[in-house]
């Protein structure tokens, strides 16, 4: 009998601590993904200040824009790849320069700035290949790809110089050596988010 009281009462111990792990695993999960989501909000634009189509032919696409007071102006490349094989690649190429606030690039010189190469896409996984970063903290290229639910992936190429609000931003992006595709589309889009 003894030996009864004593296997029911480990049993309801393992039962307990089982259940109070699974309850605090789930409860972690949901906090960690509370905490994912309230972070991808910070990363993903708030707002699209420019946004222009781009043939992967090397041709290249413009975009201008006045800067706006809050937030980090980013340049994104919404990509829609679809591939026979399953892999994929393709290098951007990217300039930008701006202007005093109130100013145009044509009233004097202009900050300008081109970044090395970043090669993307390799099985739809983001970015494979980062540029230099020879630049000041919180200039970073190419370090996030977020799917998207409507279809595609969204790839921050770089986060652009910070400049005094309404300088005009003016960003060319080519995408080339496309390799591995049997349909693509490709759109730029200078982004404002949190961080």
């Amino acid at each position: 009998m003894g030996e009864n009281v004593e296997a029911i009462f480990v049993g309801a111990v393992c039962l307990f601590f089982g259940i109070g792990t699974v309850l605090w695993i789930a409860r972690s999960s949901r906090r960690n993904t509370a905490k994912m989501d309230a972070w991808l909000r910070e990363l993903t634009p708030s707002q699209i200040l420019a946004e222009a189509m781009v043939a992967a032919t090397g041709e290249g696409a413009e975009l201008r824009a006045r800067t706006v007071g809050k937030g980090a102006h980013k340049l994104w490349l919404h990509c829609t790849v679809e591939s026979a094989s399953g892999r994929w690649t393709a290098t951007a190429k990217v300039a930008h320069r701006t202007s005093p606030p109130g100013g145009s690039y044509r009233d004097g010189p202009a900050e300008v700035g081109e970044e090395a190469p970043i090669r993307f896409g390799d099985d739809g996984e983001g970015i494979s290949t980062i540029g230099q970063l020879d630049e000041a903290a919180g200039r970073r290229t190419g370090a996030l790809a977020i799917p998207r639910p409507e279809g595609g992936t969204w790839l921050q190429l770089l986060t652009l110089p910070a400049v005094a609000e309404g300088s005009e931003l003016v960003v060319r992006v080519t995408v080339a050596d496309l390799e591995g595709e049997s349909r693509a589309t490709f759109r730029a889009f200078i982004g404002v988010s949190e961080r």
